[in-house]
């Protein structure tokens, strides 16, 4: 009631029971009604939510936590963004404004799938990188598990080779075998055997030297001097040929001679 006027209607937000009330009251804070159309504070309903809000009956309209989104209105609650994706607290309001969550390290992000484990003999640092880079040739790393180049370890050796750690699998040298793997040096042949450099894996791989002329191969022992009377040209005979009747045989300058006695 206005004294001046008379009774006027109660402008939007507020309410009023009539008679002779001098004033209407304004709704709670949030809420709002129609002009005129409120009588009692029941009147008063919430207000619609901005989009990133939901509305909660009790306290109105709410901001969507981390990883939410809402287009606001009167939604009672906010929607989850995709596995994998989030958005800040109160700034989605569509599914559109999720974006991928960063990639943990050893993993790359596939604008279609998310994040990915690299293969293997790969690296990453994660976060929003769109690939993984290759191990220097020689090293690999498990796959998933390379964060940086310092995570890539040589792969192993071959047999017949040995680790350097600073330029990775080398060829065991002539009369040297190892089994490769992590092995750190190669080892050296019984003496009297060699094997040719790169094909030594084990011992057994390791053979008898060819003997020189005068000797022959004897398979326990290695190279052993022909007796007197007999002869040989060495390499792998495995055994000296006799001298002819009434003849010997001397060494002259390292040339086998026979000579009549």
């Amino acid at each position: 009631l206005d004294e001046e006027r008379g009774c006027l209607q109660c402008q939007k937000g507020f309410y009023s029971a009539g008679q002779y009330a001098e004033s209407c009251s304004p709704c709670p804070t949030g809420k709002s009604v129609d002009a005129g159309e409120g009588t009692t504070q029941e009147d008063c309903t919430w207000n619609p939510c901005a989009a990133g809000e939901h509305l909660d009956e009790e306290r109105g309209c709410l901001q969507c936590q981390k990883g939410f989104y809402s287009a606001g209105q009167y939604a009672e609650s906010c929607s989850p963004c995709p596995t994998g994706k989030s958005v800040v607290a109160g700034e989605g309001t569509t599914q559109e404004d999720c974006t991928w969550n960063p990639c943990a390290g050893g993993e790359y992000l596939d604008e279609e799938r998310g994040c990915l484990q690299c293969q293997k003999g790969f690296y990453s640092a994660g976060q929003y990188v769109e690939s993984c880079s290759p191990c220097p040739a020689g090293k690999s790393v498990d796959a998933g598990e390379g964060t940086t180049q310092e995570d890539c370890t040589w792969d192993p050796c071959a047999g017949g080779e040995y680790l350097d750690e600073e330029r990775g699998c080398l060829q065991c040298q002539k009369g040297f075998y190892s089994a490769g793997q992590y092995a750190e040096s190669c080892s050296s042949c019984p003496t009297g055997k060699s094997v040719v450099a790169g094909e030594g894996t084990t011992q057994e791989d390791c053979t008898w030297n060819p003997c020189a002329a005068g000797e022959h191969l004897d398979e326990e022992r290695g190279c052993l001097q022909c007796q007197k009377g007999f002869y040989s040209a060495g390499q792998y005979a495995e055994s000296c040929s006799p001298c002819p009747a009434g003849k010997i045989l001397v060494l002259v300058e390292n040339i086998l001679m026979k000579k009549e006695v």
